[in-house]
């Protein structure tokens, strides 16, 4: 990067603009980009938009964040209680992991993988009045095999009971991990559900109360995401204007949904 004037170019890294005073290169600042056809200068740097941001000062990504939601808490015939616990990433380049205690690893031998990888994962935690036990990790999702805005796939067959009523937009992903066992012949899926909420300050991951801990037959799962982000970008034909007459020479603009 360089001023066209400059016999001598001044070479600089990607993400990094030049000073005209001094001929030195700076780095942008964070959630910042370089916009390499603009002139020198700190103003070569442009903001990332909103929910992206960008480390390298090359480009703006989506903030790779992972999550967790725990399943209800189910106690064995001898009184013992242990939950599962879900890890999830929805973005492809992040992977989360699930892992079984060192001690437990011991116990049960070599036949399981004792860490595992995917986009979504559970485990068992046994709570322990010291510290949690974690055991059995499983991945649930390795990649995405389809994207609809019905809860309808091919590959599996969803069960309407799990879905309840809600009034704004939904997004359906299903996820797959060919893995198979006796019972799930055709591997592993799990449906996850972006929920558009206006109302949601912070994205929240829950499970259905149809199936509270996130599987009706431990072959397919569903994990329901309630964000902001989940709704539609409006545009103007999405919206009908209604302006007011003047009253006390103040006019009233009115933008209500299209029909």
């Amino acid at each position: 990067v360089c001023e066209t004037n400059f016999i001598r170019c001044v070479p600089c890294p990607p993400g990094s603009y030049i000073v005209v005073e001094n001929r030195t290169c700076v780095h942008c600042p964070p959630q910042t980009y370089l916009n390499s056809t603009a002139t020198p200068g700190p103003n070569a740097c442009v903001k990332c938009g909103n929910n992206l941001k960008s480390t390298d000062g090359v480009e703006c990504v989506t903030d790779c964040r992972t999550y967790q939601v725990n399943g209800v808490e189910i106690f064995s015939r001898d009184g013992s209680r242990y939950l599962h616990v879900f890890n999830m990433s929805f973005c492809s380049s992040t992977r989360v992991s699930c892992s079984s205690s060192p001690e437990l690893q011991i116990v049960g031998g070599n036949d399981q993988e004792s860490v595992v990888k995917g986009l979504l994962c559970k485990i068992t935690s046994i709570p322990r009045s010291d510290e949690n036990l974690y055991a059995n990790p499983l991945v649930l999702g390795e990649r995405i095999v389809s994207i609809s805005d019905q809860p309808s796939f091919e590959q599996v067959n969803v069960s309407k009971d799990v879905f309840s009523a809600w009034e704004f937009p939904q997004v359906y992903f299903l996820y797959h991990y060919s893995a198979v066992s006796r019972s799930c012949v055709n591997g592993f899926h799990t449906v996850v559900v972006f929920r558009c909420d206006p109302s949601a300050n912070e994205t929240r991951v829950e499970l259905p109360t149809a199936c509270p801990d996130g599987t009706c037959d431990g072959c397919l799962y569903y994990i329901f995401v309630y964000s902001r982000q989940a709704c539609p970008v409006c545009g103007p034909d999405d919206y009908e204007e209604i302006v007011e007459a003047c009253r006390n020479g103040v006019q009233l603009v009115h933008f209500i949904p299209s029909k």
